[in-house]
């Protein structure tokens, strides 16, 4: 992650820090002072959710996550990184979203879940790559080749992943992102070296060498862009690959450069990889009591509670020294603390891998039971608009029914514009029930409908008033307009063919309209328009007429 400069103004007071300062001052701490970081947090995620400031406290939480990750406290890390995704969601973050990923994948990561952890920081990254945001594709593309490292069929993998990583820190002109990428890659060499170094040690070697000139380049870079962490870390990977190689001589100075930066920055982590290469480089020089006073010390760097793998290296690296220095007897307490430790690591690591089963398998039923909840509740609003629909419809034709259009008129009826409506009413319908059947009466009528329907504007509205009647409700329409729809309908429905037998084999409508050029109300306004539909009848059927 790019470290914001804390020596940048904030935009608020210190007490209140913005987003962008809280990072600074959050990641500085997470590299020197690993409580002290989770502490902060913390508080900052306390206060910025009481200010209501949804940014600071995502942020917040995703280094109370990180914190929490590195001290081991698995499902305190994801419970951090379940609300800085949530937020992130909220404020339609999606790098944010990415970082939390990392995070969770890096959890999965330390007990050795290998596919849910890629899984994740695939995920991630995809999610900064949709987002069009390179800095950050370029920070979980840096993840992930860690991650794939760590595996040795991955090591190509890796390598390509560090090498976009380092394509795209470049495209957004982020030297910083580059020289984390180069030092990821550096270590991806070391690690490549040592697993190359078990079955061929002259290729060992060859791979070493490239680890060294990669390191030097990390190193470069890492102390162009001002980076102290990553300063470290590529000076251990020299330092790493100088042992490999058998440089004694270049190991040491490197290892006292080291020493000096850790003095000014120091960091329990690398304190520790230190402690173990120095140890490792003095018994090599023969060099017993230096070797094993300087395992000590990293044994008493390493809090008890954590970094059980360091201190499983520590102790077999003291124990073989006391051998070789003739001290049997506290070789043995020594490789009895070893063993000790070493069962107390295999059931940490099986204790933090249930607990990431249970979590997981929380989450699925949490998922599961959401997922439930949504079609429960989409089910009750499709059937509550079902209802809703039935209640203002009629079931035959599927125009508005007489409740529709009655609410429709009184709304628009209190308006001061033009109102106009049509009623129609079907010509002999009762001749087309005793003639041919009521089933092919409601074929007429559902087919009347259909047209009615077509024909209306946006705006407008079709019903069925009852029975063989339809009515046609047209605001701002004035008289003219109101019959010259109504005519429209007439010689629509005259000009239809008819699939079933019809008297005479046609179907023929009268339209009354009327029109309101004010408030007036349903009663009069139908009243009206009923009038003038008989009017139309008595005048011979199929036709309009006007109040």
């Amino acid at each position: 992650m790019t470290v914001v400069d804390d020596r940048a103004p904030a935009a608020e007071p210190a007490e209140s820090p913005d987003a962008d300062t809280l990072v600074g001052e959050l990641e500085a701490l997470l590299h020197t002072n690993l409580a002290g970081c989770l502490d902060a947090a913390e508080r900052a995620a306390r206060e910025s959710a009481e200010r209501e400031d949804r940014l600071a406290e995502m942020v917040a939480h995703h280094y109370v996550a990180t914190a929490r990750r590195l001290r081991g406290d698995d499902a305190g890390a994801l419970a951090a990184c379940d609300r800085t995704a949530s937020i992130a969601a909220e404020l339609e973050n999606p790098v944010w979203q990415a970082r939390s990923l990392e995070c969770r994948g890096l959890v999965h990561h330390a007990v050795d879940d290998d596919e849910q952890a890629i899984d994740l920081l695939r995920e991630a990254v995809e999610l900064c790559r949709r987002a069009g945001d390179d800095a950050a594709t370029a920070e979980a593309l840096t993840v992930l080749g860690r991650t794939y490292a760590a595996y040795p069929p991955f090591a190509a993998r890796a390598a390509g992943a560090l090498a976009e990583a380092r394509r795209l820190s470049a495209t957004a002109r982020d030297p910083d992102g580059a020289a984390a990428a180069q030092v990821a890659l550096a270590m991806t060499y070391v690690t490549t070296s040592k697993q190359i170094a078990r079955t061929n040690a002259r290729g060992a070697v060859a791979a070493a060498r490239r680890a060294l000139a990669a390191a030097r380049l990390a190193v470069e870079e890492a102390d162009a862009a001002g980076l102290s962490g990553l300063a470290v870390d590529a000076r251990l990977a020299v330092a790493t690959s100088l042992a490999a190689i058998g440089d004694d001589a270049a190991l040491g100075t490197t290892l006292d450069s080291l020493a000096a930066m850790l003095g000014r920055f120091p960091s329990p982590t690398q304190q520790l990889a230190l402690h173990h290469l120095r140890a490792t480089w003095l018994s090599r020089r023969g060099l017993l009591a230096e070797a094993s006073a300087e395992a000590e010390h990293g044994l008493a760097v390493a809090v008890p509670s954590e970094r059980l793998a360091d201190r499983v290296e520590l102790l077999e690296i003291l124990a073989v020294t006391l051998e070789a220095a003739g001290d049997l007897g506290a070789a043995l307490d020594v490789w009895h603390r070893h063993r000790d430790l070493s069962a107390e690591r295999l059931e940490s690591l099986a204790e933090r891998r249930s607990t990431l089963l249970a979590a997981r398998l929380d989450a699925d039923e949490a998922l599961a039971t959401a997922d439930r909840e949504r079609r429960r509740a989409r089910e009750l609003e499709e059937r509550n608009a079902k209802l809703t629909w039935e209640a203002g419809h009629d079931a035959l034709t599927r125009l508005a029914n007489r409740r529709s259009l009655e609410a429709t008129v009184a709304a628009h009826c209190v308006s001061q514009g033009p109102l106009s409506v049509c009623l129609i009413d079907v010509d002999h319908f009762k001749r087309v029930n005793d003639e041919c059947s009521h089933a092919t009466g409601d074929r007429v009528l559902e087919r009347l409908g259909s047209t009615l329907a077509a024909v209306v504007r946006s705006g407008d509205l079709a019903a069925r008033y009852g029975g063989e009647e339809f009515a046609l409700v047209l605001p701002g329409a004035d008289r003219q307009t109101a019959a010259a729809v109504a005519e429209r309908v007439r010689a629509r429905v005259e000009a239809l063919t008819w699939p079933v037998a019809v008297p005479d084999g046609r179907v023929t409508v009268s339209v009354g309209t009327a029109t309101a050029d004010g408030p007036t109300s349903f009663e009069d306004l139908f009243t009206a328009a009923d009038a003038a539909m008989y009017r139309a009848k008595r005048g011979g059927r199929n036709r309009v007429e006007s109040a």
